[in-house]
């Protein structure tokens, strides 16, 4: 992060500290940067009474645009990080409830290829209704976690 003070325009003589900077006819600005990207600016207002900014000034508003900076850094890295973990959470519900259809399909599957064979055998009726009856009652609460993702 680097932070540049703008250029200083001097008007009137320097205060008696060495270390003070003159009076400029706009308020020292100061560029929040991070590697090249422009995140900000902090300036500040003129002083009371035409007072001049000293290098601390300047150096406490290098200090403060420093922690601005990673202050933001750290902002924006925590959102990504929250974006990472839903779409890992999504994709572990999405793997599972892909299999578990997998699995419905598969029984499904085979009792339609058995159907023309067995279709006179009460009992494989009667269990080909069962099958059905349990595979339509597990995909009904399975439908419920899906809808807070679809909002």
């Amino acid at each position: 992060m680097t932070l540049r003070p703008s250029r200083t325009i001097g008007r009137g003589p320097p205060a008696a500290d060495s270390n003070a900077v003159p009076r400029r006819r706009q308020p020292p600005l100061c560029a929040i940067d991070r590697r090249g990207q422009l995140l900000g600016v902090i300036t500040l207002a003129d002083r009371v009474g035409g007072m001049f900014f000293s290098c601390r000034i300047f150096d406490l508003l290098r200090c403060v645009g420093d922690q601005v900076a990673a202050g933001l850094l750290n902002a924006q890295l925590s959102q990504k990080l929250l974006q990472a973990k839903e779409l890992e959470a999504f994709q572990t519900m999405s793997a599972f409830f892909i299999h578990d259809l997998k699995n419905t399909a598969s029984t499904l599957n085979l009792t339609l290829q058995n159907l023309p064979i067995h279709f006179d055998n009460p009992d494989f009726r009667e269990d080909a209704l069962r099958g059905m009856a349990k595979t339509c009652r597990t995909h009904q609460p399975s439908h419920q976690p899906l809808k807070p993702v679809r909002q």
